[in-house]
């Protein structure tokens, strides 16, 4: 029998994931690391390890797949412009997770190649980063860690954590501090409310941290960077409620979850030169 996957605790959501659609025999969810400006999962419920592994009887759950493809495709308003279906197999068709799941990608044109790779950044195809960058480079911290956005929209947010000799926090085994993993998902936790409420509410707030949990999986491999995947999931009047996942290579081999909640500020809290420094009116320099 396979094994279970990362994929089979989005299931029973065990770890935060953005999930569309559930029923009885396939979960719908973002990817993590989206390759087009929609970019969707869709599984079976039932552990099917590859397309080898198909039996008749998994028949009823894949023609669901397809059905619930197209549902998502309308609802995100992409159908009528087109968009693409990828199903992968095994290492040479670039299959990473070995539970089946097929890739619904859409929103741009995409050309006659876009085989979706984990790690492929796609600053280009999402206009917010240019704002997280300049959010996340007002923080003092942040600078001190190299910390760098690499995506951002209003459903996500990607940053990345360099490895360096002064983030070391075992001399013995040159394993990244703890703490320091804390403030990256911390600060891409931040940066995704941000990023969530211009896009919502066209406005900026300040949305200090009221709770962070993180539960660490493993520690991170030394003289590689660190990447921190977070959504901002939930918006209400006065709090914000986001989820995290810290990973090097693969997310399938996640180093960290978390979960936080943020206090939403007013906006006429927000200083117009801290204002204007985020929507691109001052240069940097300024606030060094």
């Amino acid at each position: 029998m396979a094994e279970e996957t990362i994929f089979s605790k989005i299931i029973r959501r065990e770890i935060p994931a953005d999930i569309l659609y559930q029923d009885e025999l396939v979960t719908a969810f973002r990817d993590i690391a989206p390759q087009a400006p929609t970019h969707i999962l869709i599984i079976p419920n039932h552990l099917i390890a590859t397309a080898n592994d198909v039996k008749a009887s998994d028949e009823k759950a894949l023609g669901r797949m397809m059905t619930v493809a197209a549902k998502l495709a309308d609802e995100a308003g992409i159908a009528d412009d087109g968009y693409r279906l990828i199903m992968n197999c095994n290492k040479h068709g670039g299959q990473e997770v070995y539970h089946i799941h097929m890739h619904l990608l859409g929103g741009k044109p995409l050309g006659t190649n876009a085989e979706p790779r984990r790690m492929i950044i796609n600053s280009d195809y999402f206009p917010l980063t240019e704002v997280a960058t300049r959010f996340v480079n007002q923080l003092a911290q942040c600078r001190r860690l190299g910390l760098s956005v690499k995506e951002a929209s209003e459903h996500h947010v990607l940053i990345e954590l360099p490895y360096s000799q002064d983030i070391i926090g075992y001399p013995d085994t040159s394993v990244i501090h703890g703490g320091v993993i804390t403030t990256l998902i911390d600060t891409a936790c931040g940066t995704a409310v941000v990023c969530a409420i211009l896009k919502k509410y066209q406005s900026l707030e300040l949305s200090p941290t009221l709770d962070l949990r993180v539960d660490y999986m493993k520690p991170a491999e030394p003289l590689k960077p660190v990447y921190a995947f977070a959504e901002c999931y939930r918006l209400s009047s006065s709090v914000a409620f986001t989820r995290a996942i810290a990973y090097q290579e693969s997310i399938d081999e996640p180093i960290a979850h978390a979960v936080g909640s943020f206090m939403r500020i007013s906006p006429e809290m927000v200083g117009e030169e801290f204002r204007q420094a985020l929507m691109g009116n001052l240069p940097e320099s300024q606030h060094d």
